[in-house]
């Protein structure tokens, strides 16, 4: 997960943001700690093809773009 450049962009937003988000990443923690195992997923073929293209490390990478999503959402989700 890329939480540098998150931290980067959370930087800069208004307090009652910050808090709002915070709410969400508080909540989705809860969540996250109930289901921290490994689980296995199907994933189509060419994604996987097109991820190995950049290298080994792909399943890495594969939880760095969900991660990244994730605190999009959460970043999104804070306004509702």
């Amino acid at each position: 997960m890329k939480l540098t450049s998150f931290n980067e962009m959370y930087k800069n937003f208004p307090d009652d943001r910050k808090a709002r988000i915070q709410a969400k990443v508080d909540e989705m923690t809860k969540v996250i700690e109930q289901h921290n195992e490994p689980e296995q997923v199907t994933i189509d073929g060419n994604i996987i093809a097109w991820l190995k293209q950049s290298g080994d490390d792909y399943q890495q990478r594969i939880n760095e773009l969900l991660g990244d999503m994730m605190l999009e959402d959460l970043n999104h989700h804070a306004d509702t």
